[in-house]
């Protein structure tokens, strides 16, 4: 899905919208677990089913597998630091830092979007 031309295809409340939600995500807030479309409404100022649709439109992805994509980014920001200090990893000890409440949930939804184990993606 090339996200350009879907970008010049929205009106400008939804160009707004995008720019906002882009901001808000570089703020890091998709780390805290209890971030759900409903506080992005709330702070974008637009109603939920529509934000929803929008992201979907826009990103290709649910809000929900949005948030995922972003916590998996940071993640591989951290672990990629940490193995160029050549620290040892542990991928337990990063799943709450990267907004992950439990480890199964973890596990299912990096399997979900990328394909293999976090241990197999690192080569850890």
């Amino acid at each position: 899905m090339n996200s350009t031309k879907i970008f010049f295809d929205l009106d400008i409340e939804e160009k707004v919208i995008i720019a906002k939600l882009n901001m808000i995500m570089k703020s890091s807030i998709f780390l805290d677990p209890n971030f759900r479309l409903f506080n992005l409404a709330i702070v974008v100022g637009y109603p939920p089913a529509n934000l929803s649709k929008l992201i979907k439109k826009v990103y290709g992805f649910s809000f929900p597998d949005l948030i995922l994509s972003y916590r998996l980014n940071y993640l591989d920001d951290v672990i990629n630091m940490e193995l160029n200090q050549q620290k040892k990893i542990k991928i337990n000890n990063l799943i709450s830092i990267a907004g992950f409440t439990c480890r199964s949930n973890f596990y299912y939804s990096f399997k979900k979007m990328r394909n293999s184990s976090p241990k197999e993606y690192y080569c850890l």
